[in-house]
């Protein structure tokens, strides 16, 4: 999750808003990579799932930052490996 957070920000953002909105087409052809509209496309169809299967506070959670002065893992990454 961190990783795909990394590649793809603007998917992660939109999928973990409390009430995303619908994204405009992008202007030009076709649609960007890595762009807003791209974005919406996945979160417009697996929204659902996530929520299904109650992984959007888990998702949350993974990706909140640490407490600065304990450097612990984000919830649920410490026993990963």
């Amino acid at each position: 999750l961190q990783q795909a957070a990394k590649d793809h920000p603007k998917a992660v953002k939109l999928l973990l808003e409390r009430a995303p909105k619908p994204v405009e087409p992008d202007s030009g052809y076709g649609i960007a990579v890595g762009g807003k509209y791209e974005a919406w496309l996945y979160v417009s169809e697996m929204r659902p799932f996530w929520e299904q299967h109650q992984a959007l506070d888990w998702a949350r959670a993974v990706l909140a930052k640490p407490h600065p002065n304990t450097g612990a893992a984000a919830p649920g990454q410490d026993n990963l490996f």
